[in-house]
């Protein structure tokens, strides 16, 4: 059955990119033949809204993308931020446009090296590395109504923090710590959170996110996530950690999943915590020839696997929680008690690049319909 249904999701993708095929240019610093631009700069500002760019091997300078759907696809490709050229920005998206960044490796450090802001449609950074040097590097999320984190890592031990300010944001497979303070020569460098939430509701599946250290004059030890009237989930597995101080600090309603893990203080008197196990769903971007597949765990009850294109966040009456699927456009994929898996086969060939692929699931637990945390994959 799984298999037929997710054979009737191709078709039905099928017939929704041959009547809206996304265009794709090609850019290569070295403008071989078959390119179109050598900057992603100038293919940003040239290509039309909704464009996908491939971006093959080499070094390029930040960009900016301003009130424009673009998706780019990185192999091999360095994004040179942190000053004195400033980050990767995204900013202005109406609620009809989408940014996916795929397989970009960003190197430098500092505040805001990728900045998303006041955003509408959804923003997307799949498969992400960060080589920050010589201080931690901080991506920075605000006003954005959706905005999935998915597989965002350091590539050194220098870490990597995050923002996330007025924002429903989900993340996937990431790992965040602060700064820890240390006397570098002239400069001061100050202990810091591994994830700042103000506002607005953040889950967090399959993530490790870390405090920063440091003595008292260079900040003392940091919380791991430092929260401001926040909502926030953690879904099964994953880990917090921080070293002498609480785990959580500062103002949060916490779900937690038993399975993930605290190593350190409790959390702070501020927040309200609520151990439940919860369903969770992750899964896996691939290439054309490939399968988008996704995992679910949970509690043993009756739960049904979605996947369907990406929708804006959705409250359905009967449902708890937002679905991130598009109603018009989706499949049960597998249904039964967790473990549960699915999958798409995707054809070989350039015309599925930049496809995103919505999972979620729904956990039917007494006389309540429980959403999972979503999902999105992409075809790289």
């Amino acid at each position: 059955m799984t298999r037929i249904l997710c054979a009737l999701a191709l078709v039905g993708f099928g017939c929704l990119l041959a009547s809206a095929p996304a265009q794709t240019f090609l850019v290569d610093p070295h403008g071989r033949p078959g390119s179109h631009f050598t900057t992603i700069v100038d293919a940003v500002a040239a290509v039309p809204d909704g464009a996908t760019l491939r971006v093959v091997g080499g070094r390029y300078q930040p960009f900016v993308i301003d009130g424009k759907g673009i998706t780019i696809l990185g192999t091999g490709a360095v994004v040179g931020v942190g000053p004195p050229v400033g980050g990767v920005v995204i900013r202005n998206l109406s609620a009809s446009q989408r940014v996916v960044l795929v397989g970009l490796e960003l190197s430098g450090s500092g505040g805001g090296i990728l900045w998303a802001h006041d955003c509408a449609g959804s923003v997307t950074f799949d498969g992400l590395r960060v080589n920050p040097y010589p201080t931690a590097a901080v991506v920075l999320i605000e006003r954005c109504d959706q905005v999935l984190l998915r597989d965002v890592r350091p590539t050194s031990l220098v870490p990597v923090g995050a923002a996330l300010r007025d924002s429903g944001a989900a993340l996937e497979r990431c790992e965040f710590a602060g700064q820890s303070g240390y006397q570098g020569g002239p400069v001061t460098y100050y202990s810091s959170p591994g994830l700042v939430v103000q506002r607005g509701l953040t889950r967090l599946s399959d993530c490790e996110v870390g405090g920063g250290i440091g003595t008292p004059a260079l900040g003392g030890p940091q919380p791991a996530i430092q929260a401001t009237a926040a909502r926030i989930e953690l879904r099964g597995p994953g880990r917090l950690g921080a070293l002498g101080v609480p785990i959580i600090a500062g103002t949060a309603q916490v779900d937690r999943d038993p399975a993930f893990a605290f190593v350190g203080a409790p959390v702070g008197p501020g927040v309200q915590l609520t151990r439940r196990t919860m369903t969770t769903v992750l899964g896996d971007s691939a290439s054309p020839g490939q399968s988008l597949s996704a995992a679910v765990t949970g509690l043993a009850v009756p739960t049904v696997l979605v996947v369907g294109l990406p929708g804006p966040p959705v409250a359905v009456a009967g449902l708890v929680g937002e679905l991130w699927v598009d109603p018009a456009v989706h499949v049960f994929a597998a249904f039964g008690q967790p473990p549960l898996a699915g999958s798409v086969a995707v054809p070989a060939g350039p015309g599925f690049l930049g496809l995103q692929l919505a999972w979620q699931a729904v956990a039917f637990v007494g006389q309540t319909a429980e959403v999972s945390n979503p999902c999105w994959v992409t075809v790289r």
